[in-house]
């Protein structure tokens, strides 16, 4: 009779974890699709709200603010203990339902564009919690051998918003391309009310989500199915938050990798606000805004084929170095395709170079991100993967407003050649921390083993 409790048990616990991972990965959609949506509609907000370009641009990155403020209050939160994994799921299911709400409401007069980016920027709060949170419950709910493939799942989500946020658009709003006139009042309000049904049924899905969280998310599961779960479980860390803060900062191979994601986010920012503007500076004919979202999303949809791939690897490769190296180097290479593809304006490379280098940049990614987690132990994920995203993500804006002078002073050629340089850089960085991080494992494994075996026997007491 015990087996058979035991067994149940275990069934409910197993349905239960797959049940928030898909409550989690729907936050990534949902996040992704507010993020990806407003270079497709450009022209509308434009004409509706009476703004320019630019200020919609800038309203796309105002996304990246909470990153910027929020980092150390939530490392600070986090590191305490205050806000655990339940607290930080709610927070993020809030903030997005928010953010809906914000931009729904904005739509409603034309002099609340301001809302619009108030909603963006509890987008950006949700995102960024996103981002520390689905290791977190990786961790706490699968065995060593499912890890990567919950964390893979999450991102699924998250690139799946990417295009959802530029199809949805570039189809139902397909009327605001063809508007001569500005001030063509009929065709802005029809456009306006789909608009607004869009985001209302987000909202819903949102409230949906936020409902089921509140009944089944859980800080820890009732039996921690990892060492790693159990070592996150009962860690009591001796150190300040201002300690392990500056000894987290000073190891070098953490600052490398936030260097070289920064450069991969800045591509991913070159493709959301400025693929359009490129292929409409060289000449490629149609629709930009249309062809610079489905660029967009042969991108996403190559980081979605990425994916599972990367987690399988990850779990099952112990030469991730080699992973690393050659992915990011691949990175370049198709990054260069697509400085091919834009100079001689062929669109077919463009999309076929974009699949590709979503393809390897998520084998980088993953990759990297498991090498930071391994130079990082025993600190919290989340704590660690706050401050990567605090860190890499005012990187990748830096880069990208370079992007975004380099296109205004010498054009959209040169601004992809910008972006396969800074490519290369990431290759060569790439090298130096693989290196960086193969003699930090080095110097401390015997110390690791024995911390091993130490957690290995205090599970097999309990």
């Amino acid at each position: 009779m015990e087996q058979k409790a035991s067994e149940t048990e275990k069934c409910k616990l197993a349905r239960r974890r797959w049940f928030i991972l898909v409550l989690i990965s729907l936050l990534q959609t949902l996040s992704g699709v507010t993020f990806s949506c407003f270079g497709q509609i450009s022209n509308f907000f434009g004409a509706y709200f009476n703004v320019t370009y630019a200020q919609v641009d800038w309203m796309t990155l105002a996304f990246d603010v909470p990153p910027l403020v929020m980092t150390v209050p939530l490392a600070w939160l986090t590191y305490r203990r205050i806000l655990r994994f339940r607290a930080l799921t709610l927070v993020t299911a809030f903030s997005l339902t928010a953010a809906y709400v914000c931009i729904a409401i904005s739509l409603m007069h034309a002099d609340l564009f301001w809302l619009s980016v108030v909603g963006q920027t509890l987008n950006g709060l949700a995102a960024q919690i996103l981002m520390a949170t689905p290791s977190m419950f990786a961790v706490l709910w699968f065995p060593e051998n499912e890890i990567g493939t919950a964390i893979s799942v999450n991102l699924l989500g998250l690139f799946s918003g990417y295009i959802f946020g530029v199809i949805i658009p570039t189809n139902l709003l397909s009327k605001v391309s063809n508007v001569t006139n500005e001030h063509n009042t009929h065709v802005i309000v029809d456009d306006r009310n789909i608009l607004l049904i869009t985001f209302c049924v987000c909202f819903v899905v949102a409230i949906a989500v936020n409902i089921s969280l509140l009944l089944v998310v859980a800080d820890t599961p009732p039996n921690p199915p990892s060492l790693r779960a159990f070592e996150t479980s009962s860690l009591v860390c001796g150190k300040t938050f201002l300690r392990t803060t500056l000894d987290l900062l000073s190891r070098f191979p953490f600052i490398l990798a936030c260097i070289i994601f920064g450069i991969i986010f800045q591509a991913q920012t070159v493709e959301f606000t400025m693929m359009a503007e490129i292929l409409e500076v060289t000449s490629q004919g149609g629709n930009p805004d249309a062809i610079g979202g489905y660029v967009m999303c042969s991108y996403a949809f190559g980081c979605i084929v990425g994916t599972p791939p990367a987690a399988f690897l990850v779990n099952k490769c112990n030469n991730r170095r080699t992973i690393g190296i050659v992915s990011t180097f691949l990175v370049f290479v198709f990054s260069g395709g697509i400085t091919f593809g834009v100079f001689f304006k062929n669109l077919v490379t463009v999309y076929v170079c974009n699949i590709l280098m979503g393809f390897v940049s998520q084998l980088a990614m993953v990759v990297i991100y498991e090498m930071v987690t391994e130079v990082t132990i025993p600190m919290e994920e989340t704590f660690v993967t706050l401050w990567f995203a605090g860190i890499m993500t005012p990187m990748g804006i830096f880069f990208g407003e370079i992007g975004r002078v380099v296109l205004i002073h010498f054009g959209g050629v040169a601004v992809i050649l910008f972006q396969t340089i800074s490519m290369s850089i990431a290759a060569v960085l790439f090298v130096i921390l693989a290196h960086q991080i193969l003699s930090f494992i080095s110097s401390i494994e015997d110390e690791n083993r024995k911390t091993e075996d130490e957690s290995t026997s205090l599970i097999i007491q309990n």
